[in-house]
């Protein structure tokens, strides 16, 4: 299988129904990142944008659907939805972690140098479905 327009960096998440999302850097320097859905055979389900900009994407899935990235901003998208609006992540590097709980509670944490110290920030995500 080929991702259409595949640049750089992709990152894979699967979750217990057999489903994938792929995320990767369109391969140049806008910072434009695609999204593919895949289905347990590996048929594209959905091809998309993700919401803001950056490079070195990161994936988690918490076995409900939800998913949590971050590459330079963070985001959220809840099962069987699009993705919520991104949050630019302040003075982040491309050393991002990723997790998300099953309740849906997404965290994103990385560092950064301020001065002579390494500095360690974290971003809460939440659904923006009500």
């Amino acid at each position: 299988m080929t991702l259409p327009g595949a640049g750089l960096q992709p990152t894979i998440t699967a979750g217990a129904d057999g489903y994938s999302t792929v995320v990767w850097a369109a391969g140049n320097s806008s910072g434009v990142l695609r999204a593919a859905d895949l289905s347990p055979t590996a048929r594209m389900v959905d091809i998309h944008r993700v919401p803001g900009s950056g490079s070195t994407p990161r994936l988690a899935e918490n076995g409900k659907g939800d998913l949590a990235g971050a590459w330079g901003a963070a985001a959220y998208r809840p099962a069987g939805h699009q993705w919520c609006p991104a949050t630019g992540l302040r003075a982040a590097s491309e050393g991002y972690s990723v997790a998300i709980a099953p309740t849906g509670v997404g965290e994103v944490i990385w560092d950064y140098e301020l001065g002579a110290h390494g500095v360690v920030r974290d971003r809460g995500l939440i659904s923006c479905r009500g």
